[in-house]
């Protein structure tokens, strides 16, 4: 149903759909909505955590029938629970941006499908179109109505990104993609179950689409198999307590997340918030930077988004509507819902979306949007996380504490292996060692070093051992990187870097899909310095496996002879041969507050630990250390009035002001 917002007509085909107050559904689909007057506290909380159960065996029936490493150790899927009209109840605790969109999708089912061809017991249906629900066309959605006595009760879902989906490139990461034409195609709700039997003629068609159909095949069947599981025991806890009662705790799980959320927001002062910041290349051979804009109004108990400002769609790095809401609602979660099982129906309601059509962050048809998570979502969501700082700075202390700085995921650094592997099979994968991001600093505390991120607490790191054992690589490392967290009065968490070369193939297939090359994407907070930014590169014909013949394994790449050679964010295709070693870093996280207000024995904790070198705790941090690494309090002192008297030196008026007034800031 087209809905007029600020005079943009938004149809859900050219432009986003963003549900309307009153859903168009057929007459002839009957939705449950009795609720029981009162559930006594012991079956609430019996019930509540039952519902939270079966999300969590959603999401480990479908890790154990996928397989895929993305699935495994990337943990690129989320699961989810909705009621009949598609309000969230439960997101799993996985990958949380992946489900934002499933309200959204339920919605548009129920308006467009629910007349033709109607929606029926058994039904699964799959959507990837992002215009509708996903962030690209990679993650597929999967919708199962769960019926009871012939009346829709409520939806059980699932997202998973699975590899290769189609599209210009291996990966479907399409960095060269023009338009949506070159990209993978987006599709609309169609029905891939009937009656509990999977229809072969729509699996086939999307299947044949992909470079590795088994893969995908097999990702989708797990899919599948994870909402018939939820289905199932919903329909069993339903006979159980009675549907009034399960349903009576599915509103009660809604409002309770509602005031949780209304109640912190309250001891918040009114007021706006803005942070903007640029993302480089939008396709190969670009060299341009674009705004991303992004603005907080907190009324009330009402916040409302805007991205106003924000420069016009280009190239591959757009995103659609939804994964601008994603982003946003997954840096609001751990400050406001830490303690509400990843129930987000209850803040939604408080939280108004207003976007600016044709922009870096909503995205119109026929926009190339294949690589929009690993640039503009998780950018976006950077931005959100400074946002929402800002606004907490503000609030008491229990509140305040909740804020943090950019994680060091700002911009995902998608690299792609692909190839034959050792074993003669066909093989295609992200490099998932940059899953060990670092977290962002913290009001009153340090960030946390190769920990992962903030919005998925069950996110791993694939262990070396079984990434030689799938793929034709050996690992020479994969280790910390010292000083890659941005230094400041608490400082990011570290990072890694990681190198390996081809082994038990002649070559390796690489391609990258990444911004924050050029510009460090995870901007600090109050004085707070960002983290490093995002490197792939190869040592071409290196003198590594001679190194290994004389029995030495260099450490670094400084220890390796060759020719270095850089790849660009946007490159589409290049070959790693025999000889070649290929090291990654990935970008990271930003500090909080001025470097030089670091208690001093943590700078020098920090470099006895190896997080940091004496360099930077000298140039950045202002601390000295003497020949046994304690710190020489008055070369410190002397040193940070250095670092101050500088800064004042390097200051300049601000625009327009005079200077007497520039002199009298800069004093």
């Amino acid at each position: 149903m087209p809905l007029v917002r600020d005079g943009v007509t938004w149809d859900g085909v050219t432009d986003a759909y963003i549900p309307g107050p009153d859903l168009d559904i057929h007459p002839d689909l009957s939705m449950h909505s009795e609720v029981a007057d009162h559930v006594d506290p012991v079956t609430y909380e019996v019930v509540r955590h039952a519902l939270w159960s079966i999300n969590e065996e959603h999401g480990a029936t479908i890790v154990k029938v996928s397989g895929s490493p993305m699935v495994l150790f990337a943990h690129d899927y989320n699961p989810g629970i909705l009621t009949e009209d598609g309000e969230w109840v439960y997101f799993g605790p996985y990958l949380q941006y992946l489900t934002c969109g499933g309200d959204s999708a339920i919605k548009y089912t129920l308006e467009h499908r629910s007349h033709n061809p109607g929606i029926e017991p058994g039904d699964v249906w799959i959507v990837n179109d992002p215009w509708i629900a996903s962030v690209h066309q990679s993650d597929h959605y999967m919708l199962a109505p769960v019926f009871i006595e012939d009346r829709l009760f409520c939806w059980v879902i699932n997202s998973l990104h699975s590899y290769d989906v189609g599209g210009s490139q291996p990966g479907s990461f399409c960095t060269d993609a023009e338009d949506i034409y070159s990209d993978p195609v987006p599709m609309p709700p169609l029905r891939l179950v009937r009656d509990g039997k999977l229809l072969d003629d729509v699996m086939h068609s999307i299947v044949r689409r992909s470079r590795q159909p088994y893969l995908l095949g097999l990702d989708l069947r797990s899919q599948v198999a994870g909402c018939e599981v939820a289905r199932r025991r919903l329909t069993e806890l339903v006979g159980r307590y009675g549907a009034p009662t399960v349903k009576a705790v599915m509103r009660g799980i809604i409002t309770g997340s509602e005031k949780a959320f209304v109640d912190r927001l309250r001891q918040i002062p009114d007021g706006e918030w803005r942070e903007e910041g640029f993302i480089e290349v939008a396709k190969p051979g670009d060299r341009g930077i674009y705004k991303h804009v992004l603005s907080l109004c907190k009324e009330g108990d009402t916040l409302t988004w805007r991205n106003e400002g924000s420069d016009p769609q280009t190239g591959s790095i757009a995103i659609p509507f939804v994964a601008w809401k994603g982003a946003i609602l997954e840096a609001i979660a751990p400050s406001f819902l830490h303690d509400q099982l990843f129930a987000v129906g209850g803040a939604l309601r408080h939280m108004d979306f207003r976007p600016t059509p044709a922009t870096m962050t909503c995205a119109q048809y026929p926009a190339a949007v294949s690589i929009s998570p690993a640039v503009g979502l998780i950018y976006t969501q950077s931005l959100a996380i400074r946002v929402v700082a800002r606004m907490l700075s503000a609030a008491p202390d229990e509140l305040r504490r909740q804020a943090m700085a950019a994680p060091a995921n700002a911009q995902y650094p998608i690299s792609t292996i692909f190839g034959v592997n050792q074993k003669g099979d066909p093989y295609g994968t992200i490099v998932m060692d940059s899953f060990s991001f670092g977290i962002g600093a913290m009001a009153t505390r340090d960030g946390v070093d190769m920990s992962g991120v903030p919005w998925d607490p069950m996110m791993t790191c694939p262990n070396v051992e079984e990434e030689e054992e799938e793929f034709p690589v050996l690992y020479l490392w994969r280790r910390e990187l010292p000083d890659s967290g941005g230094p400041g009065q608490w400082r990011g968490g570290n990072v890694g870097h990681a190198a390996f070369i081809p082994y038990g193939a002649e070559e390796i297939g690489h391609s990258t899909a990444s911004s924050g090359l050029a510009l460090p994407p995870g901007v600090g907070a109050f004085g707070g310095y960002p983290g490093c930014t995002s490197q792939f590169r190869f040592v071409r014909d290196s003198d590594v496996r001679e190194q290994w013949k004389a029995g030495r394994m260099p450490k670094s790449i400084d220890e390796i002879s060759g020719t270095t050679e850089y790849m660009t964010g946007r490159e589409p295709g290049a070959v790693q041969r025999r000889e070649d070693v290929y090291e990654i870093r990935w970008a990271g996280s930003a500090g909080w507050g001025d470097p030089c207000e670091r208690v001093p024995a943590l700078v020098a904790q920090d470099v006895r630990e190896g997080h940091a070198s004496p360099e930077v705790a000298f140039e950045v941090y202002g601390v000295v250390l003497d020949a046994s690494g304690a710190v020489d309090v008055a070369a410190t002192e002397r040193r940070r009035e250095e670092i101050r008297r500088e800064r004042i030196a390097a200051g300049r008026p601000v625009a327009g002001a005079s200077a007497a007034a520039g002199a009298s800031q800069g004093g």
